[in-house]
């Protein structure tokens, strides 16, 4: 959940600062919630993580 919260955050700044650095912090976050976890918890954070990404690329454009 904690993670979550983070990758809105990043889709936020994304808006802000732009998509490369948005999509680094999308990145530090998976890993280190990765780490948290690694259990089936992990599938849900990559998913997460993807949506996260897909949707700085969108508000880049």
């Amino acid at each position: 959940k904690e993670a979550r919260g983070g990758l809105d955050k990043a889709v936020s700044a994304a808006k802000r600062d732009g998509r490369d650095r948005a999509l680094r912090e999308i990145d530090r976050l998976e890993r280190r919630a990765k780490r948290e976890l690694r259990t089936n918890g992990a599938r849900r954070i990559e998913e997460a993580a993807d949506r996260a990404r897909s949707e700085v690329r969108r508000r880049a454009r």
